[in-house]
Formats: structure tokens, C-alpha cells, sequence
């Protein structure tokens, strides 16, 4: 059994509650005062706040929508799991990501008397500056130009 069988089990009922559109589900896996930030910097204080902000979502937008861990490296202290990777949500009928979808997600779960719960959720959408406009501009501006010859142009040599 894993080390971290207990959050990859809460993970996955995350994971299913959202395939189902249960927003009481997916807020169940959180903590009473559990603080949620979503792509877009909003945040969600507790289960109450979490499944409200989800029920339009799960009714509408997200409606047949998963949510698809690419990458999830999980770590234990004590009865803290903290775990970071790249997550999207894959809209109804898709079957690849998309990069405008993909963000960096954090969880932090914490032990209660209900078992394993989420205290904390972050969901910051992925933009390498790289390969923005700006950031591609910017690199190019700051590449070496060619250095013209100590001798001048055009000038031969004997």
C-alpha cells in the first residue's frame, strides 16, 4: 500500500464528484473552513462556499467536464499531505488538453475526525512568460547580435 493511499483516495472521489456534477460531493472533500482559489484568483471559504460557486458551473459551463491530473507529486509531514502538479479540466467531449486549460494546482489535505479532507485548493492557470508575445519579443531583443570584425567592413587583408 502506498504512503499516499489515503490522498490519492480523496483525490479520486475530487475527481469523481466533478465527472458527476456534484457540487455537495466535490464540496464534501474539503474542509469546513477549507479556502479554495480558482483560475481566475476567486476564492471560496469552506464546503458551503465551494459548492455554491460550483453548482452554476457543474448546471452549465462544466456540465459533463473532467478534471485530468497530468502530473501530481505528493508529499507526507505528519498528517499534512501537500501536493503539487499540472491539472486541467477537459471540457464534455474532448479528449486532449489544451494548453490555454492547463494550470499549476496545489492541495493541501489535512487529517480530520471525518477522515482526509482538502484545507486548501490553488489554481493558477499556466503561462510560461516564454512563450507569451512579450516574452518571445523579450528574448529575441536580448540575444547577442553578431559583432561586427575588429578589421571594418569591407576591409581586406594583406
Amino acid at each position: 500500500m502506498s504512503e499516499h493511499t489515503e490522498f490519492d483516495v480523496l483525490h479520486a472521489k475530487l475527481v469523481a464528484a466533478w465527472a458527476s456534477g456534484d457540487a455537495e460531493a466535490y464540496a464534501g472533500c474539503f474542509t469546513d473552513d477549507a479556502t479554495y482559489v480558482a483560475f481566475d484568483g476567486d476564492t471560496f471559504i469552506g464546503r458551503d462556499g465551494i459548492a455554491k460557486s460550483h453548482r452554476p458551473l457543474f448546471a452549465k459551463w462544466l456540465k459533463g467536464s473532467r478534471l485530468v491530473q497530468e502530473q501530481l507529486s505528493v508529499r507526507r509531514s505528519g498528517d499534512v499531505f501537500i501536493a503539487h502538479g499540472m491539472g486541467a479540466v477537459l471540457p464534455k467531449g474532448r479528449s486532449t488538453i489544451s494548453d490555454s486549460r492547463r494550470s499549476t494546482q496545489t492541495y493541501v489535505a489535512v487529517k480530520t475526525a471525518d477522515g482526509l479532507k482538502f484545507a486548501a485548493f490553488q489554481n493558477t492557470r499556466y503561462r510560461p512568460f516564454a512563450k507569451s508575445l512579450l516574452g518571445r519579443l523579450m528574448n529575441s531583443l536580448n540575444r547577442p547580435s553578431p559583432q561586427p570584425s575588429p578589421h571594418g567592413r569591407g576591409s581586406s587583408h594583406s
